[in-house]
């Protein structure tokens, strides 16, 4: 269980083995970022890269979670709660005001929020740049390497 970051700039890496809390601390760093001004939708600037779907997933799911306990005074008294008071230097109650905000601005504007894979991200950049990489503007992505062989092969 081992759990190391490295910060360079505007980037903050989490490298850590499986069961060491890697989650936990993408959500932690996530609502960090998130809550620390008074903007309900500062989060549009964060972009939090995972390696599989059902990370990405998990942790889109627990950052919702957590701001609507928090909005909802649930969180009082949880670890995650004091750390966000403490680091943030805000009041419980402003904790509470910005994590309602930010609630409902994701709710209704879900696509806005940037937690995918490493394979998405990639994609979504390609598909941003197919034009200047001379890519057809309908190119798809192969994932299927028997599928791929056999249409070379033909």
């Amino acid at each position: 269980m081992t759990s190391r970051q490295n910060t360079t700039g505007l980037f903050k890496v989490v490298r850590a083995s499986a069961g060491s809390g890697k989650t936990y601390s993408l959500v932690k760093e996530f609502l960090l970022l998130a809550l620390k001004t008074k903007s309900a939708d500062y989060y549009k600037n964060i972009l939090a890269i995972t390696f599989t779907n059902a990370a990405a997933a998990e942790m889109k799911e627990r950052v919702i979670l957590r701001l609507k306990e928090i909005a909802m005074n649930v969180q009082i008294g949880n670890v995650l709660h004091q750390e966000l008071v403490q680091t943030l230097n805000i009041s419980p109650e402003e904790l509470q005001v910005r994590s309602a905000a930010a609630y409902k601005h994701i709710l209704h504007n879900y696509g806005q929020l940037s937690i995918q894979t490493i394979d998405g991200f990639t994609h979504k950049l390609i598909r941003a740049f197919a034009r200047e990489l001379r890519l057809s503007q309908d190119f798809a992505v192969e994932m299927d390497l028997d599928a791929f062989i056999e249409m070379l092969v033909d």
